[in-house]
C-alpha cells in the first residue's frame, strides 16, 4: 500500500495512520512482522546506508514483500535526484516515522505567586514525524548495481542462531523438558521442549528467540515494566507479547532461518485486530521496545533516553 506525500502534522494521526494500516493487512490475512528479509538483508537507505529501525523495518519490509521489489532499499525523492535521477511520474511513496526534537519557549514564574519576577527557557520535547521514501525499483536514471550476497546453507543459518544466542549478553539459563516454552521473570530462567520436539529446528529457534526477547525485558537488563504485567488478559500482557513477536520475527530474519506458520492463524489475527482497534500506540511503541530487546540480544548496544534526547531527529 502506497503513501503519497502526506500531510500528517500531530503524532496522533501518525499513531492512526501505522495502526490503520497494519489493521488493514491482518484483515486481508496478512501478518507484517511475519515476512522474511530478502536476500539482502533489512530495509535500508541507498544514498546514505542508514538501515531502518523500528516500526520502519517491518514496515519497509513488509511493501517490499507485498509490491515484489527486487531489494529492499529505499530513498527519498531529493535523494533519487542528487544521485542523478528522479522517481517515475506517478508512483507512490512510502511513510518513515522519526522522532524530532523541538524546543519550545516556556514561561516560567520565579519569586512567588505575585509572579513578580518571570523566565523565559527553552523547554526540548520529542514530536512524531514522518517522511517520505520510494524503493529503487520505482526510480530510473539511477547507476545502482546489486550487491553480491551469497545465501546461507541450512547449517550456517543454525549456526548463526547458536552464535547469537552465544553471544547475548546476560543470557539466561535455557533449561530443557516439557511440552510448552515460557520465560519465568520470577527465577529468569526460560524452559523449552528439546529441539527433537520441533518439526524443523527453525520452529525451536524461532520459539526460543520469542522467549528470549521476552527476557530482555528483567531489571538485569534492559528493566521494560511491562514484564511485570506477564499475565495473559492484562493489556500490558497484550504490549509485552507484541514485543517478544516482533523480536522474534526480527532475529528470524537475521539469521535467515524460516518462520513458523501461524497455527489458527484467524484467531490469532483476531486478537490482534482487537487489541490494535482499542490502542493505536501499540504497535509503533511496542516495535521501539522490540528493536532495543534485539540490539540487545545482538549486543549492538542502546541508547540511553538521555543520548536520544540530545539528537535533534531520532529514527523510530
Amino acid at each position: 500500500m502506497g503513501y503519497s506525500k502526506n500531510k500528517l502534522s500531530n503524532s496522533k494521526s501518525i499513531y492512526q495512520r501505522v495502526t490503520d494500516y497494519v489493521i488493514e493487512q491482518l484483515k486481508n490475512g496478512s501478518v507484517p512482522w511475519k515476512k522474511g528479509w530478502t536476500c539482502y538483508g533489512p530495509p535500508q537507505n541507498l544514498n546514505s546506508g542508514y538501515i531502518y529501525h523500528g516500526w520502519n523495518t517491518f514496515f519497509l519490509n513488509n511493501v517490499t514483500a507485498c509490491e515484489q521489489y527486487k531489494t529492499p532499499f529505499f530513498l527519498t525523492y531529493n535523494q533519487a535526484l542528487d544521485m542523478g535521477g528522479n522517481v517515475r511520474k506517478g508512483e507512490k511513496g512510502y511513510f518513515v516515522i522519526y522522532w524530532k526534537n523541538i524546543t519550545t519557549e516556556y514561561r516560567a514564574l520565579r519569586g512567588g505567586v505575585d509572579g513578580t519576577e518571570e523566565n523565559d527557557y527553552p523547554k526540548s520535547r520529542l514530536i512524531l514525524k514522518v517522511y517520505t521514501v520510494f524503493n529503487i525499483d520505482q526510480t530510473e536514471g539511477i547507476d545502482f548495481t546489486l550487491p553480491t550476497v551469497q545465501p546461507k546453507t541450512a547449517h550456517q543459518k543454525i549456526e548463526a542462531c547458536d552464535l547469537l544466542i552465544k553471544q547475548m549478553p546476560k543470557c539466561p539459563p535455557i533449561r530443557h523438558g516439557g511440552d510448552y516454552a515460557r520465560y519465568l521473570p520470577g527465577m529468569d530462567f526460560i524452559q523449552m521442549p528439546h529441539l527433537e520436539q520441533f518439526h524443523k529446528p527453525e520452529y525451536y529457534y524461532q520459539t526460543l528467540f520469542h522467549e528470549l526477547v521476552h527476557s530482555t525485558g528483567h531489571p538485569f537488563r534492559l528493566n521494560r515494566s511491562d514484564l511485570e504485567f506477564f499475565v495473559r488478559g492484562d493489556d500490558r500482557y497484550a504490549k509485552e507479547e507484541l514485543v517478544a513477536e516482533l523480536g522474534s520475527g526480527y532475529l528470524c530474519a537475521y539469521t535467515g532461518i524460516e518462520q513458523h506458520i501461524i497455527e489458527n492463524s484467524s484467531a490469532y489475527i483476531d486478537s490482534w485486530l482487537q487489541r490494535l482497534n482499542n490502542d493505536k500506540t501499540l504497535i509503533i511503541k511496542a516495535a521501539s521496545q522490540a528493536q532495543a530487546a534485539t540490539n540487545y540480544i545482538l549486543n549492538k548496544g542502546c541508547k540511553e533516553k538521555s543520548e536520544i534526547k540530545d539528537k535533534k531527529n531520532v529514527a523510530v
